[in-house]
């Protein structure tokens, strides 16, 4: 029959087809499939034959063929529109629907929508299988973070067991059920229910989680990481592997934390159970390298991992490779064009030492498990001595072209890394093929090899797959599909910095802006990278020459077609180098336009931009009188004009030029030195500044909770300060500014502090009473309600108030710690702080330790002012532990005899000054007369 011909030849020519139903054609298939390619005009004539499966058969074939789809898409169209029965109109629909949307995610793979997909309403009103058929075209379409009207699954349901072609294997719910699986819903449980809700398979589901029960779970139910109290109960491993169990896995740790549940996670890759497995090898990934990062579980897991990847009777072993190759570099699609120095990670001797298992697989019967060890093995040093030759063998035999792509991939990074070029010519057979996965691989492998010197025709390939190369569906193991990316990354990598303008500048002409994106992004690293500027020493408008402007100007306009207020780069990367964060701030920098902070000011002699004064001081370059006295010349209507500039211009000033994330304490700093910075200098001005503070703070205030933080705290100061000075209550409107409901309030802390210094100790203690230093998380167990301790951010502010009332604040925390550790998991033990219920059924974690070292250095911080608070604490019998109250007091005694001996001794150098003055000018006068 001819139908089943077509579907034959299609299995032959794409391999696994339900792979393509789902995700669609990416021109690579095997070694069979230009020929199919080439009969697309016999499969369109097909469309009107009279059998009406070899119609649908037809029909099946082109919907997987990108390459004529300009001369096959209206074809396809209108098979629909003549189709005779329901059944053929279904399957005509979804082979439309399926080459449409395959064209639409290659020519827009960024594309992102953050609606709802509703059903379209048509299904509703056609007949059921057509509307199912509609609803399957909808998820075809959809994206991974899209989220689709629960409708939808209801029209499903006629999907279910029923043949319309070849699509789901003649079952059409096998292929909705797979597109279901990477698409969300807006009701998950709605999806749970609905279209999985098989009344049959709930009961096999039923008895199956029975079974599951009676299986031991290698004791590791206790562990607390949430992936393992996700599936406690697993089936036994069908692998023993040895010396597993025998490691201390809780002195190791991973991204949540203990390492306890590591082995669990390895033997759920051995289970006969697929959901265990599937289970297994997500946990891993999000543990053991979790977004790239590896720990110390990486390095002890990798070798059982390779252990697992080489025998032939566990299943999945392409995902365990791709495991091994991600803990050996963090992640390869992050390293296309590195030496490999630059990506090693912790776990990588530990993974390469596999290498001997990673050669062997290339010669393993499934195609999967060749290409995953074929890009392991790129990624290893040193290079094995037999890989070269066991990489050519295995290139020789392969009929997988997946699996040829990434030999030939392997030969160029092993060429690279072992300094050997000899396959030069072997690749380059290769870059006229006609399948652009092997041309492309075969260029990226030249270029690897030859680097900057790569051949004109290297180069006209890479730029040809850069901008036509469609992602890959099948299994592929490099950068996530994606072969256009590569291609670009590598053709990018080899071009220097002339090559690079020029192609920015074509693309520009052409208007092709994701080109000029990707042009503009190679250059901003080649140029801005001088390792001259960066965090501590900003660029000058005088710096940037012409290149640099011409990038910076392309980088501006693509944040502005995106409506974007940041560089369209990484996050960090401008603050890196020493720009500006803020697209209207490197227009500013670039002569764009002008604000006050962008006046030139005389700082120590030479001229600077005000904003770089302003830097300098927060990096603690130079000195306060210093940028005072630049100010200096201003009038007082342009220095404030200044500071607004400076708290709420585009160069956001008060960010501190680094990862705040990693230095806490430095972020919170930096931010407070700005905010009284500007204070200071407001406050210098006179009746002006204080006038700027009143409106403000009357303006602000009535902003409540989206009051801004910085020009709030900033006014705060201004007004407690002049109140102080003058014996006078700040306005009230300075109460509703230094609330702590706006977050995040801990990082302008020491800036709020100096505002609470002049507050009276009555509003200190108002604004402090909704700030808690503790609290309880109540979990919920097999075991009953347990309770856990919680330190707040109470802790933060504890210092702002009174000495007396911070001390009994901390005595009370510090009873109520004591009562808590008496009762354990006591759940009628009421708590003081109240209770909350968490939401999830996984171990509770340990209590948070009480702060001892932190109460310890807030209470010495009050010096001697907490001393009598202090005293009436350790008389106070509630307490058990008085050891934090008398370190506080012993450091605090010990400061005040320091302070009291370093003023002795400062006095004592000042009177022995005064007497060896006073004789050195009775000598003088002795001298004197005696000349006379």
């Amino acid at each position: 029959m001819l139908a089943e011909k077509l579907i034959d030849s299609a299995r032959r020519a794409f391999g696994d087809l339900l792979v393509l139903e789902v995700n669609g054609g990416d021109a690579v298939g095997t070694d069979h499939y230009p020929a199919v390619r080439d009969g697309w005009r016999h499969y369109v004539d097909l469309l009107g034959h009279a059998d009406v499966d070899t119609r649908m058969a037809a029909a099946y074939v082109l919907s997987f063929l990108l390459e004529p789809a300009a001369e096959t898409q209206p074809a396809l169209d209108a098979a629909v529109a003549a189709a005779c029965t329901d059944i053929e109109r279904a399957a005509q629909a979804i082979a439309a629907a399926r080459l449409r949307t395959t064209l639409s995610h290659w020519r827009d793979p960024e594309r992102m929508s953050h609606d709802i997909t509703l059903l379209d309403p048509a299904a509703l009103t056609a007949p059921p299988i057509v509307g199912a058929a509609m609803a399957i075209g909808q998820l075809m379409g959809a994206s991974w973070y899209d989220k689709h009207d629960p409708g939808i699954l209801q029209v499903l349901e006629a999907a279910k067991r029923v043949t319309v072609g070849p699509w789901g294997g003649g079952d059409l719910g096998v292929l909705a059920a797979a597109l279901c699986e990477r698409v969300r819903f807006a009701d998950e449980s709605t999806h749970a229910i609905t279209f999985c809700g098989d009344p049959a398979l709930e009961a096999d589901d039923a008895s199956d989680d029975e079974a599951e029960m009676a299986i031991s779970d290698h004791d590791d139910d206790e562990v607390g990481d949430p992936y393992t109290q996700e599936r406690p109960v697993r089936a036994a491993p069908q692998v023993i592997l040895p010396g597993l169990h025998e490691i201390d896995w809780s002195q190791l740790d991973h991204a949540y934390g203990s390492a306890e549940g590591v082995p669990g996670m390895i033997d759920a890759l051995t289970s006969p159970d697929p959901e265990d497995r599937h289970w297994g090898l997500g946990a891993l990934m999000a543990c053991i390298n979790h977004q790239g990062s590896v720990y110390s579980a990486s390095t002890a897991a990798a070798p059982f991992l390779t252990m697992l990847a080489g025998r032939d009777d566990v299943e999945d072993r392409e995902q365990i490779l791709l495991l091994l190759a991600g803990l050996a570099v963090h992640d390869p699609k992050w390293f296309l064009f590195s030496d490999l120095d630059e990506c090693k990670s912790e776990a990588f001797d530990a993974v390469a030492a596999g290498a001997p298992t990673y050669v062997r697989l290339l010669a393993d019967p499934e195609p999967a498990i060749r290409s995953a060890a074929a890009q392991v093995l790129s990624f290893i040093t040193p290079v094995p001595h037999e890989a070269f030759h066991a990489v050519r063998t295995a290139l020789s035999s392969e009929t997988n072209r997946y699996a040829r792509s990434s030999l030939l991939l392997c030969l160029g990074y092993l060429g690279r890394r072992a300094g050997q070029s000899s396959d030069r010519e072997l690749l380059a057979t290769w870059l006229n093929d006609d399948c652009p996965l092997l041309a492309g691989s075969a260029a990226i492998a030249l270029a690897q090899l030859d680097q900057a010197a790569s051949s004109p025709t290297v180069r006209a390939v890479l730029e040809k797959v850069t901008h036509h190369g469609p992602p890959v569906h099948g299994f592929w193991p490099w950068n996530e599909g994606d072969l256009a990316g590569f291609a670009q990354t590598v053709r990018l990598a080899v071009m220097d910095v002339d090559e690079l303008l020029a192609d920015m500048r074509q693309a520009k002409a052409l208007g092709d802006h994701e080109a000029v994106h990707a042009a503009a992004k190679k250059l901003f690293e080649l140029l801005f990278n001088d390792q001259q500027h960066g965090i501590n020493e900003l660029w000058l408008p005088e710096e940037i020459d012409p290149p640099r402007r011409e990038v910076l100007e392309a980088l501006i306009d693509i944040s502005r077609r995106r409506d974007q207020s940041s560089l369209p780069l990484e996050v960090g990367t401008a603050d890196d180098v020493g720009l500006p964060w803020h697209v209207d701030a490197i227009g500013r920098l670039i002569g764009h336009e002008k604000g006050p902070v962008d006046r030139l000011l005389l700082m120590e002699g030479v001229q600077r931009p005000a904003w770089w004064i302003i830097h300098a001081f927060l990096m603690q370059r130079v000195s306060l009188p210093s940028v005072q006295k630049s100010l200096a010349e201003l009038p007082p209507r342009e220095q404030i004009e200044w500071c607004e500039d400076a708290i709420d211009g585009p160069y956001m000033l008060h960010r501190i030029k680094q990862k705040s994330w990693s230095d806490d304490e430095a972020a919170q700093a930096y931010t407070s030195r700005f905010i009284l910075l500007v204070a200071d200098l407001l406050g210098s001005v006179g009746q002006a500044g204080l006038e700027w503070a009143t409106s403000t703070a009357a303006t602000q205030a009535q902003l409540g909770e989206d009051r801004l933080a910085i020009p709030s705290t900033i006014a705060s100061v201004i007004l407690t300060r002049a109140a102080a000075a003058s014996g006078q209550e700040p306005m009230p409107e300075v109460d509703q500014l230094l609330r702590f409901d706006q977050p995040p309030a801990a990082t302008y802390r020491q800036a709020l502090r100096e505002a609470f210094r002049h507050l009276p100790s009555a509003r200190c203690i108002q604004l402090l009473a909704d700030t808690r230093l503790y609290s309880y998380q109540a979990y919920r167990d097999p075991r009953g309600e347990v309770r856990r301790w919680q330190n707040e951010t109470g802790w933060e502010f504890l210092a702002f108030a009174p000495a007396d009332h911070a001390v009994a604040q901390m005595a009370t925390a510090l009873i109520e710690w004591e009562r808590h550790l008496t009762a354990g998991s006591d759940a009628h033990a009421t708590p003081v702080g109240g209770c909350v219920s968490h939401p999830y059924a996984h171990q509770p974690p340990p209590d948070e330790p009480f702060p001892h070292d932190r109460a310890i250095q807030i209470l010495v911080s009050f010096g001697a002012a907490a001393l009598p608070a202090l005293d009436v604490a350790l008389r106070n019998l509630g307490i058990k532990d008085r050891g934090v109250c008398q370190e506080a007091r012993r450091q605090i005694e010990v400061e005040i005899v320091r302070s009291r001996s370093s003023a002795f001794e400062g006095g004592s150098r000042v009177r022995k000054r005064a007497q060896l003055n006073q004789k050195s000018a009775l000598s003088e006068r002795k001298l004197s007369s005696i000349r006379q």
